[in-house]
């Protein structure tokens, strides 16, 4: 557990903001090879670049958002009942704007893909959808569905992946057709299976006087 002190002679208003950087990785990618690439923070995550995908060598690039679309302003992190709810990561890949010769194969885990099938009787082959937004790291999010045919596999382990073609890279995440609280509520899915980076939150402060000492508390409740 971490702790946060503080010091100050007046009272105001204090924060304190702990950045996690977001899983990536860059690789070399040579014409004359098949290569994959894979993000070993995230099991799952991958690209298969066949022989003469691109006229020239290049290098690739993976980055993890998990779920946090910077698509959703940060005062409504966590009022998205009405949004469908995530199958996969969100990923951007890169170079942006690269285009292929030839098909590359992205990859992408589905967190609690056999626990959604049971709890709402769905089939990932007919229930998700693709999402790709063509902007830059940098620039507004512009989802947009994905007309891509995809496959669902199950690895050694009971999970599954979806797999499908892309000529470009851009944004890349997938959707189940269920709303975002039902999933939520149910605890599974991708924002339960990974790691929080970024969430919104309410503070109460209250403060306890001590008479015998002429001293206060000072106590922070977290909603």
């Amino acid at each position: 557990m971490f702790q946060v002190m503080i010091r100050a002679w007046h009272f105001s208003l204090y924060t304190a903001i702990v950045s996690c950087p977001y899983p990536e990785v860059r690789q070399p990618v040579s014409i004359t090879a098949k290569t994959t690439v894979q993000v070993d923070d995230v099991k799952g995550v991958e690209l298969q670049f066949p022989e003469n995908s691109s006229a020239a060598d290049f290098e690739a690039q993976i980055k993890v958002f998990y779920a946090d679309d910077p698509d959703v302003p940060e005062s409504e992190i966590n009022n998205d009942s009405d949004r469908n709810a995530l199958a996969t990561p969100i990923v951007m890949l890169g170079p942006h704007g690269v285009t292929f010769d030839r098909d590359v194969i992205v990859q992408l885990p589905i967190p609690d893909c056999g626990e959604i099938m049971r709890k709402f009787d769905k089939d990932p082959k007919h229930s998700l959808t693709i999402f790709h937004s063509p902007t830059g790291e940098k620039e507004p999010i512009c989802w947009e569905p994905c007309q891509v045919d995809y496959e669902i596999k199950q690895e050694p382990d009971g999970s599954h992946v979806i797999v499908f073609p892309v000529r470009h890279f851009s944004w890349y995440k997938a959707v189940w057709d269920l709303l975002s609280s039902t999933v939520h509520g149910a605890k599974v899915g991708v924002s339960y299976f990974y790691p929080y980076i970024r969430f919104a939150m309410m503070c109460t402060a209250m403060m306890d006087e001590t008479s015998d000492t002429r001293s206060f508390g000072l106590e922070v409740s977290l909603l």
